[in-house]
């Protein structure tokens, strides 16, 4: 009993259980021939290889979210130049509909310059949202 004082359960794992013992020795020799013992081994191995599998997994998706934050700047930058081009496009539309006073001159220039100038605009606008479904979707396995 004075042995189970001087024993910190939080400090032990398997190896100082299986690796001399802090808790009590297992020795080669108390597996042999004992089933139970040999099925709680292959259970703990399997139990640690999905811990492991998971952890790496784990480290992956870290990965993908740093690869993300790194290059969010670069399409944040993409995105706002898209936006200033939409709106210069924008500004000229609307001068150009507004001082095309005569019926006469009606040109399609104007209109297509504001259908553009909204496109850009919106594309700028959802690069940033989609921006992670894209790199899932060029990126898959």
């Amino acid at each position: 009993m004075e042995n189970e004082e001087n024993v910190n359960i939080d400090d032990v794992g398997a190896t100082s259980i299986y690796e001399g013992g802090a808790l009590s020795t297992i020795s080669v020799n108390d597996l042999l021939n004992n089933e139970t013992a040999i099925r709680q081994l292959v259970n703990e191995h399997n139990l640690s290889t999905q811990k492991l599998s998971n952890k790496e997994t784990e480290i992956e998706n870290y990965k993908a979210e740093i690869e993300y934050l790194k290059t969010s700047p670069f399409v944040a930058i993409f995105a706002a130049i898209i936006n200033i081009i939409g709106a210069i496009f924008l500004g000229v539309s609307v001068n150009l509909i507004t001082n095309n006073t005569s019926q006469e001159s009606q040109s399609y220039i104007p209109l297509i310059l504001l259908i553009t100038a909204a496109l850009l605009i919106l594309a700028g606008s959802l690069v940033n949202i989609l921006y992670p479904y894209a790199r899932n979707w060029f990126n898959q396995k």
